[in-house]
């Protein structure tokens, strides 16, 4: 039979096969490792996101317990030091009333201070056990969660009252 152009040239099923003699497949085995490298990049980069915003929010815990701590040992018991004896003042008749009322704003202002820096603490806290993804572990905690080692200053006794003496033409 003869055969024309674009016919096939055998006759019966015909069988093809790849031989792999020169593709070893580098190709894929490449982009895997490039992709096993870029995950490995990745999770370099968040570990150090983590430990970042970790020790951020732990400087800003420790930063608004300083605070809270200084509130609670020197400035209020200051601002309560300067009203009382802004009161005794009024009471010998020494300042007026404006001036009472100056100090008593002012202690008031110092305890709605203290209080916003106790806000700022637990804000602080919330935002470090979220940066640790679950409570703060205990030892952690118990030290910064402790009464502040700083005792307030010790209150001065009052001072002696002067004793009246009588002039020396007076008779008792």
């Amino acid at each position: 039979s003869e055969k024309g152009i674009g016919e096939p040239t055998g006759s019966g099923p015909a069988v093809e096969l790849r031989v792999p003699i020169f593709d070893f497949q580098q190709a894929s085995s490449a982009r895997i490792n490039a992709r096993l490298r870029q995950s490995a990049f990745t999770v370099a980069a968040l570990e150090t996101q983590i430990r970042l915003e970790v020790r951020l929010a732990y400087s800003e815990l420790t930063a608004a317990r300083k605070s809270a701590e200084r509130y609670k040992t020197a400035l209020l018991p200051l601002s309560r030091t300067v009203a009382d004896e802004t009161l005794k003042n009024y009471d010998f008749m020494l300042l007026g009333v404006y001036d009472v009322l100056r100090a008593r704003r002012e202690q008031f202002e110092a305890q709605s201070e203290y209080i916003g820096s106790l806000r700022d603490y637990w804000t602080a806290w919330s935002n470090l056990e979220r940066a640790l993804g679950g409570k703060i572990p205990s030892d952690l905690a118990s030290t910064l969660s402790e009464e502040p080692k700083v005792q307030p200053a010790a209150p001065q006794p009052p001072a002696p009252a002067p004793q009246e003496h009588p002039h020396e033409g007076d008779t008792p």
